[in-house]
């Protein structure tokens, strides 16, 4: 997966077949990794097919993370993420769609949206203009059970970021 996401094409689609995935690092779509308006890169379920990125190897610390997404313009549509050491997907690029996701058992916030980098102090350069749509989050929490959220579009995001018949 990793690879193909550091290969697509704006426009272009990776297909997860139905299974269970088990990852035991953050997958990575870094800054500059990014699609355009005309061609968001895709990472969909194929068939709306049960896609598990299971990160449960994972282990527990903060920025563990099951996705990282700091790119532009993507759209990832019908997955199912859990047991992340941390996040299970952190938003800190502009203008994705996250969409028909599950988010649970994470061991900290289901969905994050929030800056990339903490160097970067200016509003501007923060997450905006994503969709989050029709998605669930649900039993995501530390071993404390201190932080436990759902989803979050807090401490540092930009404008615009909307949530949409979410749960």
């Amino acid at each position: 997966l990793q690879k193909a996401i550091n290969t697509i094409n704006p426009g272009d689609i990776i297909y997860l077949m139905k299974g269970s995935y088990s990852e035991s690092s953050a997958i990575n779509i870094l800054s500059g990794n990014n699609g355009d308006a005309a061609g968001y890169k895709r990472i969909f379920a194929y068939n709306s097919d049960s896609v598990i990125l299971d990160f449960s190897s994972m282990p527990l610390a903060d920025g563990n993370r099951g996705i990282q997404l700091f790119g532009n313009y993507w759209h990832i549509k019908g997955i199912v993420i859990e047991g992340a050491g941390d996040n299970g997907m952190i938003i800190g690029g502009n203008n994705n769609v996250i969409e028909n996701c599950i988010f649970r058992k994470n061991r900290d916030t289901g969905l994050q949206i929030s800056r990339r980098l903490s160097s970067l102090t200016n509003i501007k350069d923060w997450p905006s203009n994503n969709i989050i749509l029709n998605c669930e989050s649900y039993d995501n929490a530390d071993p404390d059970h201190e932080d436990a959220d759902g989803f979050a579009a807090k401490l540092t995001c930009g404008t615009g970021n909307i949530f949409q018949n979410c749960v």
